[in-house]
């Protein structure tokens, strides 16, 4: 199911979660993960298997003002207050040089965690292209001089 609101979107996979499946939701960076804070402490609380998948800007976009990123996000739902989800991952931008083994291992890791310990996890995914349409404009190509830094950190 497609849910556009992350804070519903999150208990609709906990109510899956509290009959026995393993659901899965997928946000996208910044703020949006925040939303998924009170699912998470209910899932925890009440040991029910969740999957958070928190897309993400790459490390070199964080702590830099960009756009959809938080210095933090990968560990939102461990770090305020009671831990939400004790297991928590940052994985790295995809990259065709390197083999995504260790990714791989770590989702595996993940989706293990949730259903032996019955328990929130979350996994978050850096992604160093924005999400952009195959055909017609991309979001931000116009966005200047600033957009361009972003997107070339070391300025060449």
């Amino acid at each position: 199911s497609v849910i556009h609101d992350e804070r519903a979107a999150a208990y609709y996979a906990l109510g899956h979660g509290r009959v026995g499946q393993l659901a899965c939701v997928l946000t996208t960076s910044g703020s949006a993960a925040l939303n998924l804070l009170p699912a998470a402490a209910e899932a925890d609380e009440d040991g029910v298997p969740l999957l958070f998948l928190t897309a993400d800007r790459p490390p070199e976009l964080r702590g830099v003002g960009a756009d959809q990123a938080l210095s933090s996000q990968y560990s939102m739902l461990a770090g305020l207050g009671p831990a939400a989800c004790t297991f928590c991952r940052d994985l790295p931008p995809a990259d065709d040089r390197i083999p995504g083994l260790n990714e791989l291992a770590q989702i595996s890791r993940g989706v293990h965690f949730a259903l032996q310990k019955k328990a929130p996890v979350q996994l978050n995914l850096a992604f160093r292209e924005n999400l952009a349409p195959r055909a017609g404009a991309v979001r931000g190509a116009d966005a200047g001089p600033r957009a361009a830094k972003w997107s070339n950190p070391s300025g060449r």
